[in-house]
């Protein structure tokens, strides 16, 4: 997939990420590290094709629980969301703005699945 390292610096930071399968449906919220590798790890138990929508970084050890918490009333199951208009939009968001201020805008996504490389850490740091 091309994944380089982002040279964030800093294992401090995570991604929130939104993935979904290339055939639409559930939308999964989670946090990561390494993009690529969780990715890669989700695929081995989907069926289909999946691809990361949008992703934001963050120092925020709490984010993947106030997006859980933001989006409850869409919950299916684990950490799955239906896809409706209000995560829809808000994943819109990320894409065109740096709304809400913790999130970095996903300038490298092309609607095909993310194009911008995870976190690596330097040599001698456990991601």
């Amino acid at each position: 997939m091309g994944f380089k390292n982002m040279g964030l610096g800093s294992p401090k930071f995570e991604f929130i990420y939104f993935i979904q399968s290339n055939r639409g449906g559930p939308i999964k919220i989670g946090h990561c590290i390494n993009m690529e590798s969780r990715l890669k790890t989700l695929q081995t138990a989907h069926p289909y094709t999946l691809k990361v929508i949008a992703f934001f970084k963050t120092k925020d050890n709490e984010a993947e629980r106030k997006m859980h918490y933001r989006f409850r009333h869409l919950h299916l199951r684990g950490e799955w969301y239906r896809p409706e208009k209000s995560l829809l939009e808000f994943i819109d968001n990320i894409h065109g703005t740096n709304y809400p201020p913790t999130i970095q805008s996903c300038k490298h996504c092309d609607g095909t699945g993310l194009k911008i490389p995870a976190y690596k850490p330097k040599k001698g740091r456990k991601a």
